[in-house]
């Protein structure tokens, strides 16, 4: 079935509560099923109507072989009609909003590259969590970063702000990397509006028909974020790959690996929030310590005597790149496993 067609299909099922089955037309029913009409047949407790989809017919069937059914019938086709064309109404903004949540097909995102005559460039999406009664201040400093004429903002679901950023390389080379420019980003919010957003970064797509799966990384990138307590403003889905890969593990594996990585004392650490909200904080600031002690209001010597408290009790200088990346595996791993850990 035509992926545009099983969109359609899912929606009005989800917003009639009529349930349907469709599937391609037999060369039996070419002669059994006329277009448009619709059958009864009380023998089977079936109602089956014939209709046509961009240039393709198929039949479909409900359960029901009364007066009832048959109106259901003539509702559902007027229904797949009329969605049919319903995109061509969509301005660019719509159009492109139903392209992002996934609810077009190949054909559909063909036929917005040739409406709005929008090239098939790489694109990515950020979705942007923004403090209630902001959301307008918000938009107005984003779409004011716009790069080209494509680059488009729009409010998506829980008032979350979606941007699709199209990579004009020109334009575009300030920025390396999609990471990059939601700092960017997130930074002139805060600068201009006093607002502090977060915001979730989807991977580069190489085609528009694909950005569906950029923007469910982002949001998934945020809801982990939220799930894990993340530093920071701007979470990339590929942080989190690691995360996932670990979750594919079975829980009593993960539990060895972490008995194996902890020092004795080590939980001296990971029981006390302040000790693991510094540790947290010095690896989120690159193992800088003046950064650290200034984003924690905090006097370098008292750093400087955590870090080594924390060496002390997990064995990891987490001054050290190696150490440091052991520190944020143990606490990864006991975020994963809980109250198991």
């Amino acid at each position: 079935m035509d992926n545009e067609l099983k969109y359609i299909v899912k929606s009005i099922v989800e917003k009639t509560g009529i349930e349907f089955a469709v599937r391609a037309i037999g060369k039996e029913d070419l002669q059994k099923f006329a277009s448009g009409k619709v059958y009864v047949n009380a023998d089977v407790n079936k109602t089956v109507f014939r209709f046509s989809f961009r240039g393709t017919d198929y039949i479909a069937s409900i359960v029901g072989a009364d007066k009832t059914s048959a109106n259901y019938a003539y509702l559902i086709s007027s229904l797949i009609e009329s969605s049919a064309g319903a995109d061509l109404a969509l301005g660019l903004n719509e159009y492109l909003k139903k392209i992002v949540m996934g609810d077009c097909g190949k054909l559909q995102v063909q036929k917005f590259h040739v409406k709005f005559n929008v090239p098939d460039i790489a694109c990515y999406s950020l979705v942007i969590e923004v403090p209630e009664g902001a959301e307008a201040d918000v938009m107005n400093v984003i779409e004011s970063y716009t790069s080209n004429s494509l680059d488009t903002p729009f409010v998506g679901d829980d008032n979350r702000i979606v941007f699709i950023k199209f990579i004009d390389v020109p334009s575009d080379m300030e920025y390396q990397s999609p990471g990059e420019f939601a700092e960017y980003l997130s930074q002139s919010v805060f600068e201009e509006i006093g607002a502090t957003v977060s915001i979730g970064v989807g991977s580069v797509t190489r085609h528009l028909v694909d950005v569906h799966n950029s923007y469910q990384q982002a949001i998934t990138a945020l809801k982990v974020s939220e799930i894990f307590n993340s530093k920071g403003s701007v979470h990339t889905y590929k942080e989190y790959m690691l995360i996932r890969m670990l979750e594919e593990i079975p829980r009593a594996k993960l539990k060895e690996y972490l008995d194996i990585l902890s020092g004795e004392d080590s939980e001296e650490v990971f029981d006390d929030p302040d000790m693991l909200n510094t540790a947290e904080e010095f690896l989120e600031n690159s193992l800088n310590v003046s950064e650290t002690s200034r984003n924690l209001f905090m006097h370098r010597n008292t750093l400087i005597y955590r870090l080594d408290k924390i060496e002390k009790a997990t064995g990891l200088n987490i001054k050290n790149f190696s150490d440091a990346m052991t520190f944020r595996l143990i606490t990864i791993l006991h975020k994963i496993l809980g109250d198991n850990a």
